[in-house]
């Protein structure tokens, strides 16, 4: 996983400049990237992103969705 990393980064910069932040592609990869953050040690970066796409997630998905839910 901590390998993967470095891209799902860039995949995340590259997709939120492309489609938006709130974008729903946006907005699941990087509730992945917080898991994975989270797989390897990085709890503060976790929880930092997790905290950051919470209220977007919520207002763009509905408080419902599995990304809203993570």
């Amino acid at each position: 996983v901590s390998e993967a990393i470095p891209l799902f980064e860039r995949n995340a910069r590259l997709r939120g400049g492309a489609d938006g932040p709130d974008h729903p592609a946006v907005l699941m990869g990087q509730s992945i990237l917080a898991t994975d953050y989270a797989a390897v040690g990085r709890v503060a970066d976790a929880v930092a992103l997790a905290e950051a796409i919470a209220p977007r997630a919520e207002a763009a998905l509905g408080p419902d969705h599995e990304t809203t839910l993570d």
